[in-house]
């Protein structure tokens, strides 16, 4: 019973409510049809019956459909993200005990396989870092992924041998203790979310950060 203007008008009604989500559009279309065409007291006013099946279909407004639908989308993202990099973190944690097993064998391969699983946590975690850029605590977050790849990779630096590894474990430890831990207090405190225990948490950052730098020769750098 119905036409191609008819569809084009019930089509209009959905994008002036505010859906601009084109397969949405496109579900809500067929489902109006469906009901237009299967109920059939809606023969004389189906305009007035697509109109009412509309005001039904969420309690505030139908663009909210889409607000729920793009919430939903995002959380699961969110959740394959969260996954993926659970997963690949335990492999390169995987890598790295195993590299550290032929280190101490003196196993031929254990340097390529201890930058493999470190290389594979740090790139990991910065990008898990950068993708959840939205979020409010994303700078804090981002910041201490940071200080801790950079611990990481002085650690690996000074297994291998190799220069600035003294100089990247420092840049890890001050950092943790003299720029996250101040910064976090400061925004917990703003949010009135500090409390007995994230300050006891923080102190011991702070003191395990200094006690850290105090273990270093300064000298070698």
């Amino acid at each position: 019973m119905l036409n191609e203007q008819d569809i084009d008008w019930i089509k209009q009604l959905i994008l002036e409510h505010g859906i601009t989500d084109h397969a949405l559009v496109e579900s809500l279309l067929d489902h109006l049809c469906c009901m237009v065409e299967n109920e059939p007291t809606t023969s004389g006013d189906w305009k007035h019956f697509v109109e009412n099946e509309i005001k039904k279909m969420h309690p505030i407004a139908l663009h909210h459909l889409q607000t729920e639908k793009e919430i939903i989308i995002e959380q699961l993202k969110n959740n394959n993200m969260k996954k993926i990099v659970s997963n690949t973190l335990m492999g390169s944690v995987a890598l790295l005990l195993t590299g550290v097993v032929f280190k101490i064998f003196h196993w031929p391969g254990a340097s390529f396989i201890i930058i493999l699983g470190c290389g594979i946590g740090a790139v990991t975690a910065l990008i898990s870092a950068l993708y959840h850029n939205k979020e409010k605590q994303s700078f804090k977050f981002t910041l201490i992924t940071l200080l801790a790849a950079c611990f990481s990779m002085g650690c690996l630096f000074k297994i291998q041998h190799w220069p600035f590894a003294n100089l990247l474990m420092l840049s890890g430890v001050l950092g943790t203790a003299f720029l996250f831990v101040p910064f976090s207090l400061y925004q917990l405190k703003s949010s009135n979310q500090l409390n007995a225990q994230n300050g006891l948490i923080h102190f011991l950052l702070f003191l395990t950060g200094t006690m850290t730098f105090m273990l270093f020769d300064l000298t070698l750098l």
